[in-house]
């Protein structure tokens, strides 16, 4: 969990479709505000979140995809799949810290030509090399990293209790990319990734999805 403001039940949330969509990574999204009339609401982690494509997600809350089961079920803030997601705190499948060959939070291997991904990204991509594979975002949760932000989101949380939901909460789970998009950051003392975006193989297994 990174240093956000959540609300308890919230979390509760994450551990239960962690639990009923059997997934091994599972999400919030987190976001930030722009100022305004009418403050705006806008996706946080573009850097870190790909999705089952390997894209990266848009800024937009309503339209983080152009992958089109990813956008119908977000449209009903209904749980979906990614190849990535951190967005402030995750609800991990331990398995893979204590089995044989443990993975760690790791920086990338730039000397073997790994792209300098975020820690968090790089995660995701040992979670699919040791065929840990089922990860998911819960657009329904959304994060914060300041207090001015928190207190934005009762219109969000109105809006999609509100939201008619026609379709099976149970995600069906398909393949991975090829490939995903990753954008480095290889400067020092800079928090902003500073190299172009490549495509670049993620993992070192497949990306079958069982």
């Amino acid at each position: 969990m990174n240093d956000i403001f959540f609300c308890r039940n919230d979390i509760l949330e994450l551990i239960y479709q962690s639990d009923f969509q059997g997934s091994d990574f599972t999400c919030p999204l987190d976001y930030l505000s722009v100022s305004g009339n009418a403050p705006i609401l806008l996706f946080r982690d573009t850097w870190v979140a790909r999705d089952i494509r390997g894209s990266r997600f848009g800024q937009s809350l309503d339209d983080l995809s152009y992958h089109f089961e990813t956008r119908l079920r977000n449209t009903q803030k209904l749980p979906f799949q990614v190849q990535c997601s951190w967005n402030g705190v995750a609800i991990l499948n331990p398995k893979p810290f204590y089995d044989k060959d443990p993975i760690l939070f790791r920086r990338s291997h730039s000397d073997k030509g790994e792209c300098s991904a975020s820690e968090c990204s790089l995660l995701c991509n040992d979670f699919w090399s040791r065929g840990y594979r089922r990860i998911v975002a819960v657009p329904e949760i959304l994060v914060s990293y300041s207090l001015h932000d928190a207190v934005l989101l009762d219109t969000y949380y109105d809006r999609a209790l509100k939201t008619i939901k026609t379709l099976n909460e149970k995600i069906k789970y398909v393949d991975g990319p090829q490939k995903i998009l990753c954008v480095g950051l290889e400067g020092n003392n800079i928090i902003e990734p500073d190299m172009p975006g490549i495509w670049v193989n993620y993992t070192t297994g497949e990306t079958k999805v069982q």
